[in-house]
């Protein structure tokens, strides 16, 4: 009798044990399945992810549910996320990769423009790229200058041309009687 006891004492341990380690597999289950839907967007879900996260939801949503079962999914789960965020990865090194090349040779054609060596058909097509989403310039154009595309035409802001002109060249200020009375200087609140 006693024997029987400890074999039956000895089985609900077991049990105990097995539904403690698959609660806390199921426990496990939901940030995994949060984590890989945050990294897809809704509309954009592979085939294959979607599969993956249906069946997680299917095995966490049964109430018999073997360990093997769960240790599986969460294994389909983590190589999905680790996919995607070596993807992701990549590609933000590519871009980084991308933007370095575009900086060196803007670099090399701002050289070439000092220098004189770029013709005219070249240095026309530079100032008419869009302009560069983190600084909104263009190396190559000056700011009081800008190209609509839709019209194919290029406008001029006179007011911004002259402000450069007096901060970039010291332009002396003389009177009639050729009195020196100082330097010319853009003024922004009359526009001149």
């Amino acid at each position: 009798m006693e024997n029987e006891f400890a074999g039956f004492i000895e089985q609900h341990q077991e049990k105990e044990k097995t539904q403690k380690n698959i609660n806390e597999l199921k426990s496990s289950l939901l940030p995994k399945m949060d984590q890989l839907s945050d990294l897809y967007p809704d509309k954009v879900k592979p085939p294959t992810v979607r599969a993956v996260l249906d069946n997680a939801k299917r095995l966490y949503n049964k109430s018999k549910v073997t360990n093997e079962e769960l240790t599986n999914i969460i294994s389909d789960l983590d190589n999905l996320i680790n996919n995607k965020k070596e993807e992701q990865e990549k590609a933000k090194q590519e871009a980084l990769k991308r933007a370095e090349e575009k900086a060196k040779q803007e670099e090399e054609n701002l050289k070439k423009v000092r220098a004189g060596k770029l013709d005219n058909s070249e240095l026309k097509r530079l100032a008419n790229l869009a302009l560069a989403p983190d600084t909104h310039k263009n190396l190559f154009r000056p700011d009081w200058a800008s190209y609509n595309s839709n019209s194919g035409k290029w406008t001029l802001n006179t007011n911004l041309l002259a402000k450069t002109i007096a901060d970039e060249n010291l332009i002396r200020r003389v009177q009639e009687h050729g009195k020196d009375t100082g330097f010319l200087f853009y003024d922004d609140t009359l526009g001149n």
